[in-house]
């Protein structure tokens, strides 16, 4: 749990259904970050100056999110590396670098 922890910044998202993205993003220019801290993830939208929190659990190689204890999406972790978060859950695959420095 303790290598999830900090902040993380989207580069790379692939939907296996188009019409889920559409709108084109170029993910060197518009910024979303995840911050993971003390079970609770904040997901930062910088083009549209907005935060989503969710409470979040992970099981084996699973990250469920949570609002108000139900969980809303499962990812499957397909790597997590001090430098790396790679998710995927039936319609997406997200890729994250980590922003900040792993203690």
């Amino acid at each position: 749990m303790r290598l999830i922890q900090g902040r993380w910044l989207l580069v790379d998202a692939i939907h296996a259904d188009k019409e889920i993205d559409s709108v084109e993003v170029d993910y060197r220019r518009n910024r979303t970050e995840l911050f993971f801290e003390n079970g609770k993830v904040d997901q930062y939208m910088f083009d549209m100056q907005d935060t989503v929190s969710w409470s979040y659990m992970l099981k084996g190689y699973k990250l469920a999110l949570a609002k108000d204890t139900i969980v809303t999406r499962v990812f499957l972790i397909n790597k997590l590396t001090t430098d790396s978060l790679i998710l995927s859950d039936s319609i997406s695959r997200l890729k994250y670098i980590r922003l900040d420095e792993q203690e």
